[in-house]
């Protein structure tokens, strides 16, 4: 048995008391006390992570707030024996929330891991759901394969975006639905793309634009044929370079084999930007891959490294420390079963 779960007890009655370790129910009421109370976050409506796994006490175990919409992820295939229970502890704490909860299992004669949902009992004519960041607000999906519209994860990036934008062009690669594009428009950029092969998720992101009181741009496209496209246009002096180029791809990317993995996609992804990317330009990215991002991104950083010096370009880095939230109470206790993406700005 995994030794984080053999801890909890049978019963959970949210009380502690002197003999043994907390209960899942008082962990989570003092992560969420933690967020409001100490860091102030929106209780109602705000974008922001509930629970980190093992820095709020318990590995494995990720809990996003979107809005009125709880987002629920057990990666421990042990804890996820106790995923109803979980969903039932976040439903009494927050009622007026619909609790969605992704369990990980692992089949008993092969192995093989995968995922299971449990759902909320919804009214027959749900009302849509809106969260707010900061001054943007997005379309929370209550489809579980659309993985709701937004990442928690990355919103200390969108505030970085958010303060870089003013007056600038911005081109979003990898967009989904856009959550980097209405950072940037909310603040004023001067124009805005937004690319992604997937035109289902551009349509909800210009809904998140009207939402609002902005516009941009959206191109479904693959994101690498389109930067090669764009370079070439730059280079014939048809287009001019972005001021600043977003690139937070998944882990994996479309298709099959050795091509689905984005590491295998980003040296030339990352060449092509430092070839487009004007003098004093910056270029946000992320690191969703678990591989590259061992040992705070090591491998990610050489690849980085190496893509600047086949361009012939000097860069400035800068790690994008995640909020308090995505951290949990204890940053230094690290998951082993979940870590958060890393993000870098990277002046030219």
């Amino acid at each position: 048995m995994n030794p984080e779960v053999a801890t909890i007890p049978r019963t959970d009655t949210g009380d502690s008391g002197a003999k043994g370790p907390p209960g899942i129910g008082e962990l989570l009421q003092r992560a969420l006390s933690y967020r409001t109370d100490d860091l102030g976050l929106l209780p109602a409506t705000g974008v922001w992570r509930l629970f980190s796994g093992r820095p709020d006490g318990l590995a494995g175990l990720i809990v996003d707030h979107l809005g009125a919409l709880i987002w629920v992820r057990i990666f421990c295939p042990e804890l996820a024996k106790r995923a109803g229970y979980i969903q039932g502890l976040l439903a009494a704490i927050l009622p007026d929330h619909e609790v969605y909860v992704a369990f990980r299992t692992v089949g008993e004669t092969d192995q093989k891991k995968s995922f299971g949902w449990l759902l909320p009992k919804l009214s027959a004519n749900p009302k849509a759901l809106v969260a707010q960041e900061n001054l943007c607000r997005f379309v929370i999906m209550r489809d579980p394969a659309s993985d709701f519209g937004i990442y928690t994860d990355a919103r200390r990036a969108r505030l970085w975006l958010s303060q870089t934008a003013k007056g600038k062009s911005v081109l979003n690669l990898y967009s989904y639905t856009c959550a980097f594009g209405v950072a940037a428009a909310k603040a004023g950029a001067a124009d805005v793309v937004n690319v992604d092969l997937s035109r289902e998720y551009l349509m909800v992101g210009k809904e998140n634009a009207r939402l609002n009181g902005c516009d941009f741009a959206v191109v479904p496209e693959d994101c690498s044929r389109y930067l090669k496209r764009t370079k070439a246009r730059i280079e014939r002096g048809a287009h001019k370079p972005p001021d600043v180029l977003v690139i937070d791809p998944p882990a994996f990317l479309q298709g099959r084999g050795a091509a689905r993995l984005n590491r295998n996609v980003l040296p030339e992804l990352l060449q092509s930007s430092f070839a487009i990317l004007p003098p004093g330009g910056s270029l946000l990215v992320s690191c969703n891959d678990r591989y590259l991002g061992a040992q705070d991104g090591e491998r990610f950083l050489r690849l980085l490294g190496a893509a600047a010096h086949a361009g012939m370009r000097k860069i400035k880095l800068e790690v994008l420390q995640q909020t308090p939230d995505v951290l949990g109470r204890d940053p230094q206790d690290h998951d082993a079963f979940y870590v958060p993406p890393r993000f870098w700005s990277v002046g030219v």
